[in-house]
């Protein structure tokens, strides 16, 4: 092998472990831990509290999960869509990774809160 070879080869290696590091960097900030209450997305932010079986409705007919953070007045898109179902109109804690953009969070956990 030549130098050259090897000096292209070990370049190579230290982009790829810049690019892995810079990739995993950016993955862990955006984590996150959000307290808020399970609402639909017809109501979510218009109230502190929105009532289960009315949420549930408003999701069969056409509205989509999602977390209000009222201490921000902040409303979060869920990707996971099925889970959030049994925790409507509940104090909940989600975790998963924030798209800040469109604030969606892509969804790794959701456990009630009191």
């Amino acid at each position: 092998m030549t130098l050259r070879t090897t000096l292209t080869l070990l370049a190579l290696l230290f982009t790829g472990v810049m690019l892995g590091g810079v990739v995993l960097t950016h993955a862990r900030a955006n984590s996150v831990a959000v307290i808020g209450e399970i609402q639909d997305s017809a109501c979510g932010g218009t109230a502190s509290h929105v009532d289960s079986r009315c949420a549930r409705l408003c999701v069969r007919n056409g509205a989509h999960w999602v977390l209000y953070e009222s201490s921000t007045e902040t409303v979060y898109e869920l990707d996971d869509q099925k889970t959030p179902a049994t925790f409507a109109a509940e104090k909940v804690m989600v975790t998963g990774t924030l798209d800040r953009k469109t604030r969606r969070i892509h969804v790794t956990n959701i456990k009630p809160r009191t």
